[in-house]
């Protein structure tokens, strides 16, 4: 079955956490590798940023897209950010990562992008458009 949208996104408010785990760059860097590896996404590269007095950002570019997260342990909230166009939904890895961080409330924002038929819908009609002069003008209608 073809794919409906490229990916998924998940957006997740974390309330309540942990305030040391929220200030431990390294136990957040290591279970937010852990959910890429659960969700069977491919680990390019990821950069830490341990803020000064408190807080942590990781962010965690993957083959298939990104995860990221920004902490601020003053108000026990964790900012986190997983969008992939890999096969697995991210969904569960998130909910296991607000378990890590001793969450007590959560909201989380779902999202899929990248309809596939929107997409090939426009390039079909860019193609069609043809004339670079015109296309910009009506790209902006088709959208």
């Amino acid at each position: 079955m073809a794919k409906k949208f490229l990916g998924i996104h998940i957006i997740a408010e974390l309330h309540g956490c942990d305030p040391v785990l929220l200030d431990d760059e390294k136990y957040i860097t290591d279970i937010l590798l852990q959910a890429a590896k659960d969700t069977k996404v491919t680990v390019v590269d990821y950069v830490t940023r341990k803020f000064d007095p408190q807080g942590v950002s990781v962010v965690i570019i993957v083959s298939e897209s990104h995860i990221a997260i920004h902490t601020w342990p003053e108000l026990r909230y964790a900012a986190l950010d997983f969008y992939t166009c890999g096969e697995e939904d991210p969904e569960s890895a998130v909910r296991e990562v607000a378990e890590k961080l001793g969450t007590k409330d959560f909201v989380l924002f779902r999202a899929e992008r990248g309809n596939v038929r929107k997409i090939r819908n426009i390039n079909s009609k860019i193609k069609e458009i043809g004339d670079a002069d015109k296309r910009s003008e009506q790209i902006q209608i088709l959208l």
